[in-house]
């Protein structure tokens, strides 16, 4: 077993020599060479009888090389690990390193030389409840939720049938014929359907307001009944007309009014706040109002957790003095990207190490506060995502959704991506039940500036991304 000795270069940095003895690797090499030779098959020689110095000769350097690199890599890994460093990247070649021969005929002992950059011990601040951070949030306009809780009225009110006076909201079952000529013909187009008084342009509005269930009336463009709709879709919702029939119709259509049909708002009794807010125990209309209120401000909610994830990040950076390697680490990156110059790596420099110490920073925080991610939250966290691509039209879809998680698990970059997001998460929530929040209301117009802030800053440092130098 080879013995590793640490010579401190200062308090960040070390070389750790790890001492290999003969006796450390000339077991192994001898039981290794037997192998081959009970193996080789070797012309001029029966198998199994190759003498032992033909087998050194032939294999010897590249067993003797295989076994001390071995010896190696464990004997420095579990002095890491016995030790309890905490290293930035991986050990580097000492540049007074001896080159070995490895001549398996002249074994000697041999010392292997490894610079390493050590991450300093750092006590956590801030992680209790005399920390304050301030909260933004976004005010909800009361008149906002007075339309969101009338919508909910129209949305669970029941039609009910009408005669006339034809206004917002209403629906009217018609049959269209299509006038050539400015008459009907034998191959007039015909169609049943149901025309929305919302989406009628103002003149046919204007039209529908005077006329009662029974009357007709004639549109000279008849795209503007639905003018929301361009016409290859007006031909297949409206008309009623296949994707693959490419027949012309006049512009000139004759209606007549069949039914119409008027959503009266619903009755807010114990059916409708349990339809409506299902368990959220909502029993009058002060109660529903309140839950749409809370259920608006989500909508802003990722804006205030970016602005108190950032300003979380920027008190806890401050507040904690971050020393690194700086010489290590910079010879680190070179030698990892043969592509990164040094011109380069200057430049980017002061923003590598603010990204580094943020990384530690973090890093120390997710074991501070237990946060732990599993694969099956990564599956989860996906498939909700794929989930949201889809909206509510996810029925029917789950072997599809399955199939995609499985691709996206296979995809290093996606499921790494998604382990940040959890652990950023997760830590979030964490941070903000051991600290004190203190929440503050802006209009709508000062949380917009705010966050247009955010993303500024947001943007401006993506332009100087050091992910391309920092694979950490």
């Amino acid at each position: 077993m080879p013995t590793v000795v640490r010579e401190n270069v200062d308090e960040l940095s070390a070389v750790l020599t790890v001492k290999l003895a003969t006796d450390d690797y000339l077991p192994k090499l001898n039981a290794e060479l037997k192998k081959y030779a009970q193996k080789a098959q070797i012309k001029g020689f029966r198998k199994g009888k190759t003498p032992e110095s033909y087998v050194k000769k032939l294999y010897g350097q590249s067993v003797l090389l295989d076994i001390v690199n071995n010896e190696v890599k464990e004997g420095l890994s579990n002095y890491i690990r016995d030790e309890k460093l905490l290293l930035f990247g991986e050990p580097l070649i000492n540049e007074k390193q001896v080159i070995y021969d490895f001549d398996v005929f002249h074994l000697e002992p041999m010392d292997f030389l490894f610079d390493v950059g050590l991450y300093p011990e750092v006590k956590l601040l801030g992680l209790d409840k005399e920390t304050t951070y301030d909260y933004f949030v976004q005010e909800v306009a009361g008149d906002k939720v007075e339309e969101a809780y009338q919508n909910l009225l129209k949305d669970l009110g029941e039609p009910s049938p009408i005669e006339s006076e034809f206004t917002e909201g209403d629906l009217l079952t018609c049959d269209f014929t299509e006038l050539i000529d400015g008459e009907e013909k034998a191959d007039s187009l015909k169609v049943n359907n149901i025309i929305s008084f919302d989406d009628a342009s103002e003149d046919i509005k204007d039209q529908l307001k005077k006329l009662s269930v029974g009357d007709s009336f004639t549109v000279n463009k008849v795209t503007d009944l639905d003018a929301r709709l361009e016409e290859k879709l007006f031909r297949k919702h409206i008309l009623k007309l296949d994707d693959s029939d490419d027949s012309t119709f006049s512009d000139k259509f004759s209606l007549k009014i069949l039914e119409a049909k008027r959503i009266l708002p619903a009755t807010e009794d114990e059916a409708f706040f349990q339809k409506a807010f299902g368990t959220n125990n909502v029993t009058n209309s002060t109660e529903g109002k309140e839950v749409i209120r809370k259920h608006l401000g989500n909508e802003t909610l990722s804006y205030s957790n970016g602005l108190l994830f950032r300003d979380i990040q920027e008190k806890l950076m401050t507040s904690h003095e971050i020393q690194l390697p700086e010489s290590f680490i910079k010879r680190y990156l070179l030698e990892s990207d043969k592509n990164l110059t040094a011109e380069k790596l200057d430049i980017e420099f002061p923003n590598v190490i603010s990204s580094i110490k943020w990384s530690y920073l973090k890093s120390l925080l997710l074991g501070a506060l237990n946060v732990q991610v599993t694969k099956e939250m990564v599956q989860s966290h996906l498939s909700n995502k794929i989930r949201g691509y889809f909206g509510q039209q996810v029925a029917g879809m789950e072997s599809f959704i399955q199939n995609m998680v499985e691709k996206m698990m296979d995809d290093e970059k996606q499921v790494n991506q998604a382990y940040d997001e959890l652990e950023n998460s997760m830590m979030m929530f964490k941070i903000q039940e051991a600290v004190t929040l203190n929440e503050i209301v802006l209009t709508k117009e000062a949380f917009e500036e705010k966050t247009k802030i955010f993303n500024k800053q947001e943007s401006l440092e993506g332009e100087n991304s050091e992910e391309e130098i920092v694979a950490e």
